[in-house]
């Protein structure tokens, strides 16, 4: 697991590395950060921010009511590292910790560059919020969708 600080520090190298083309990632992970610290996340345990050799970032939730999924919030892969396989291997420590909280249904949103990178890992959708945004419940060991129950779908405004 990655600290708010060990975060911090991989951002502020980014930052300063000024590299051209980067900024979508460091966006996003700036982004990330700034969730995860409105949400409060740092201090919850039922939180984890995953990190793939500061390639590649997952930040999780788990719930704690039923049904129980795990909630992928962000994953974030670095530019420079995109085409590497960096997204995959952070799904497989996403899996793994999942796996070891006794958690098998993932949620998550996926805007449209990003649905083609899930597909090729075998997800499929429910549908789209009314945001827009494609959104899954798929149980990991199968890869089939789980319905999800009716209050779930009415918050993200799927009908």
């Amino acid at each position: 697991m990655t600290t708010e600080n060990e975060l911090e520090r991989i951002l502020e190298e980014r930052i300063q590395m000024g590299l051209k083309g980067r900024e979508s990632s460091k966006s996003h992970l700036k982004s990330a950060l700034f969730d995860w610290r409105v949400e409060q996340n740092w201090d919850n345990e039922r939180a984890a921010v995953l990190n793939y050799e500061n390639k590649g970032f997952a930040f999780i939730t788990f719930t704690k009511r039923e049904p129980k999924y795990c909630v992928l919030r962000h994953l974030v892969t670095l530019q420079e590292y995109r085409g590497q396989k960096i997204g995959t291997k952070v799904m497989g420590l996403m899996y793994d910790e999942m796996k070891k909280r006794g958690y098998s249904t993932l949620r998550f949103f996926a805007d449209i560059p990003s649905v083609g990178f899930y597909e090729k890992l075998g997800f499929k959708w429910h549908g789209k919020s009314k945001t827009g945004l494609s959104f899954t419940y798929t149980d990991i060991d199968t890869m089939e969708l789980v319905q999800p129950n009716k209050r779930d779908l009415s918050r993200i405004g799927y009908e």
